[in-house]
Order: C-alpha cells, then structure tokens, then sequence
C-alpha cells in the first residue's frame, strides 16, 4: 500500500511566514534529534513524526466496499518531545500535551513543532487527503484539504482561505453516491467532496472543527437521507 508520509523530514523542508521565524525553525532543526522514523525521545529534545496525533490518525480511513476504493486523511504534523528527570521537577510544569509518566524516571513534554510565533515549521500541506484503488493499491488522487482562515501567528486567525491542507481530528464516511463527508479539518467547514476526482461538490460553515466521524442515515418517514456531525462545545479543540 501506499505511504502518506515524508520519507525523511530534511532542513529544506523547514517553512515560516517571516525570514525570521522561518530561521528559528531551522535553528531548533539542528538542535533536535532526529534520525527518522522512530526516533526516540530524550532528554536533549526529539523531533517525532508522525507526530503524537498522527499520522493516520484514530478516526482512520473511509472504505467504498462496492468500487473498492479507500479514502485516507493524513496529517503531516511532526511534535518536539524532551524528557525530564522527574526528581528535578516540582509538579506545577507545564508539560504540553505530554505528561507526568507517574512511575517512570522520567516526565514527557510534547507539543506540536512550531516557531516562536506558533506556527508550523514543517512545509504545508499539513493534511492531505487522498483516494487509493484497493485493487491496484495505486493513488487515484491525492491533494491537500482545508484552509488556514482560521489559523495564524501567535494564534490570531488570518480569515485568509490559504489551500495549505490544514490539521484534522476526526474522520470521514462515503456513500454508495459516491460522496465523502468530513467536518474533522481546523478551519471549521463540512465538505462533500467526490471520490472519483477529489473536488469538492458542497461545503458549509460549522460553529467550529468536528471531533468526531459523520454518520449518515435515512428517514423513515421523510425517505430522505441525513449527514449528521458533531461539534463539542465551544467549537472544537481548535477553536
């Protein structure tokens, strides 16, 4: 099967909005560890990728059982992990999305690999979307989804649809017509998007991003068919 990742996450593929930031972001490169795949944490720092969040993450993919087609969202979302000797911390550090390791020597901090200005040092696309043919196991289609209206600098939103495949956290469904459903992507749109050329058919404003997989049914009484997505309070942990 195909793989969604980069093979290995090089200097050149260090990015910002500024020279300045963009520099910063190279700076700390050279001063992680990193030797690929499964690079362990440490007491120095590590960059990880996949990141903490995937890779393919825990909504996983969507599958056309009838045209034998499977559609796959992977985020390209490296975290910067560092160790720390649990004796010498005083338990009111804040950790990121790490955490304590009660019984272990050691407490993880983890946070996504940003600059100083908090936004990602990788390159976009940070989430690309795509389609493989199970039979051929090759790509039909494959491109970045979501925009960063929503996101910017020292996390003040750019209101600019910039197509830079934006984070997602949640899954997606097709339907025997031929439609994938996701509301998982950051800058809190739902998308119909077509399986068979990627192009997005319809979209539409949510009070914020999804954290959970569409579901789809059909009235009884109506005999119409319903999408139905969830939105946590307040709009997402994005938002």
């Amino acid at each position: 099967m195909p793989s969604f990742a980069h093979d290995y996450i090089r200097e050149a593929d260090m990015w910002g909005i500024t020279p300045f930031d963009h520099a910063l972001c190279r700076v700390q490169y050279r001063n992680l560890r990193y030797e690929g795949p499964l690079t362990p944490p440490s007491t120095g720092g590590s960059l990880v990728y996949p990141g903490v969040a995937g890779g393919v993450n825990w909504g996983s993919v969507a599958v056309d059982e009838v045209n034998m087609l499977m559609f796959v969202n992977s985020m390209h979302n490296p975290s910067a992990v560092r160790l720390f000797p649990r004796d010498t911390l005083t338990g009111n550090e804040q950790l990121g999305i790490g955490g304590a390791q009660s019984g272990t020597p050691y407490a993880a901090f983890s946070f996504f690999f940003l600059s100083p200005i908090f936004t990602p040092c990788l390159r976009p696309p940070y989430e690309e979307t795509a389609v493989v043919d199970l039979a051929s196991q090759e790509v039909i289609w494959r491109r970045g989804l979501g925009t960063g209206k929503d996101q910017g600098p020292l996390g003040i939103p750019s209101r600019l649809p910039l197509p830079m495949g934006m984070f997602y956290n949640a899954g997606s469904i097709v339907t025997g017509g031929g439609l994938i459903f996701i509301g998982g992507v950051v800058d809190g749109t739902m998308r119909a998007i077509n399986v068979y050329n990627g192009k997005e058919v319809w979209t539409d404003a949510l009070p914020g991003s999804s954290t959970a997989t569409p579901m789809t049914y059909v009235s009884p009484d109506s005999c119409k068919q319903y999408v139905l997505v969830t939105v946590p309070g307040g709009g997402g942990v994005f938002n």
